[in-house]
């Protein structure tokens, strides 16, 4: 595992320069410097009264690597020179470690979660497609394949949103922290639902409360309008169907679904998905649900702790099917461990057959609460991920004629990619768009949720309040969680 020794003559950007080295060595680990170091030293001066940043990448006491740059501003007020002096460092930067290593990144120096973001805001602003893709390519330095992707998606989004986007609505997410069994790689608030089957009257029991202080707050229609419902988890369906049909009967005593643009279910996990249960769905109205193989292939489904078969997943397609069910989402991962192009080759070709309306294809990131990550060194190498395993299934979506709606990143991923969502013509997820770029306020209820609230003016902004992932702790402190919300959408 390599050490990185990063000494910054002042504390600024060092947040953004330790990502990038990131970027490039996920594993690495990043120090300040320390006597008798064994590693690589970065070293960054900023010297104000010529504008001037030095990088220098030492072995010892032999240069590897340096540059120089102009930069128009060194200092911390937030300004537009500031933001380019950052983007002119990390270019700089990037180039050092892109010779150290051998290698380039598809994303360039952008280490954010939202790229489509950068494009969309050219879009709106009445730029062109070739404005946007040059503008991620030069300040940027993304490969041209993602520049063109994130600003295909950015079209897409802005006609989906145009009408909606601006003036921003809400949303309401419910989220379910259970699940059949806890996945390796999950970070999320997850218990298991044969063991918490006693807990789960008296949490929906805190749902309720959460959402009658939502309904007054959303109903006032301050917020804009309630645009879509998403319940997600864990996996939903893991409630008994007294519970989970309690809960949709709840939503529609508090709130008008019948104005929605979207709503959805994760009904998540195969085994968890019964005749009763896609029932008790559509007969509430839900009209967009998520199945969630991953992968489908056995013995990987072995080592992610998925207690499902291949075989459940097509049962649970076809159940959907039975069901009326005509708006369905497949999520995948790529890059878990012992797969490689074989074994995406096979899953692709069985989600071909079940002919989901949307594909999602994550790309695998180790979160430091994941039981993959505590116990990394016996997971490792990962399976590699690489822009020709994304092709992959980025043309397999393209042969069921599907395009790319939605994009996100993650810290830690696999082949530093992205997530990306994929859908036929009318079928895209709506709530996935505006919680990723952040053009809606999001009320969330449920443990280990987060709200936002979306402000628009001079200088764009977005607050939001995180609730307790704990269990015991958010049914204790239920009404706290209320509060927190009350405070936010004030």
């Amino acid at each position: 595992m390599k050490t990185f020794y990063v000494k910054i003559s002042e504390q600024d950007f060092e947040y953004d320069i330790n990502n990038l080295i990131r970027a490039f060595y996920p594993e690495a680990k990043i120090r300040p410097p320390e006597e008798g170091m064994d590693g690589i030293l970065l070293q960054v001066d900023y010297i104000k009264d010529l504008n001037e940043i030095k990088l220098n990448l030492f072995s010892g006491n032999n240069v590897l690597y340096s540059a120089k740059v102009k930069v128009p501003y060194i200092g911390k007020e937030y300004t537009a020179e500031r933001v380019e002096t950052k983007n002119i460092l990390k270019r700089a930067l990037y180039r050092i470690l892109e010779s150290y290593s051998k290698r380039d990144l598809p994303w360039g120096t952008l280490t954010g979660i939202r790229p489509v973001k950068l494009p969309m805001r050219i879009i709106k602003a009445g730029g062109s497609k070739t404005e946007a893709k040059t503008y991620l390519m030069e300040t940027y330095l993304t490969s041209e394949r993602k520049a063109v992707l994130a600003t295909d998606i950015a079209v897409c989004q802005y006609k989906l949103t145009k009408d909606i986007g601006y003036t921003p609505g809400i949303s309401l997410y419910i989220g379910i922290p259970f699940c059949p069994t806890r996945c390796l790689y999950c970070s999320f608030a997850s218990y298991p639902a044969e063991r918490y089957s006693n807990r789960m009257s008296e949490y929906v029991d805190a749902l309720r409360m959460e959402l009658e202080e939502a309904s007054r707050i959303i109903n006032t229609g301050y917020h804009g309008k309630l645009n879509t419902i998403y319940i997600g988890g864990g996996t939903p369906v893991a409630l008994c169907d007294d519970e989970l049909d309690r809960l949709f009967k709840t939503v529609e005593e508090l709130f008008d679904i019948k104005g929605l643009l979207e709503y959805t279910c994760e009904a998540g996990r195969p085994d968890a998905i019964t005749d009763s249960n896609l029932a008790i769905m559509k007969a509430h109205g839900i009209s967009r649900i998520s199945i969630n193989p991953q992968t489908m292939n056995q013995y990987t489904l072995n080592i992610i702790g998925r207690k499902h078969t291949p075989e459940d997943t097509v049962r649970a397609f076809e159940r959907a099917r039975a069901s009326g069910f005509d708006n369905i989402n497949a999520d995948i991962i790529l890059g878990l461990p012992n797969e490689g192009i074989k074994e995406l080759d096979h899953t692709l070709s069985v989600i071909k057959d079940l002919a989901p309306e949307s594909l999602t294809v994550h790309s695998l990131a180790v979160k430091r609460s994941s039981a993959m990550n505590e116990q990394l060194e016996k997971y490792l190498p990962l399976s590699e991920n690489s822009d020709a395993h994304m092709d992959r299934a980025a043309n397999a979506a393209y042969k069921m004629g599907m395009k790319p709606y939605y994009l996100y990143r993650q810290k830690n991923m696999s082949g530093n990619l992205e997530n990306t969502g994929f859908s036929l013509p009318g079928k895209e997820g709506l709530y996935n768009i505006l919680i990723m770029e952040e053009d809606e306020n999001i009320y969330a209820v449920g443990a280990g949720t987060v709200s936002k609230r979306v402000y628009r003016g001079e200088k764009f902004k977005a607050k939001r309040c995180d609730a307790v992932k704990n269990l015991d702790e958010y049914l204790k402190r239920a009404e706290e969680m209320i509060e927190r919300k009350r405070d936010l959408f004030a």
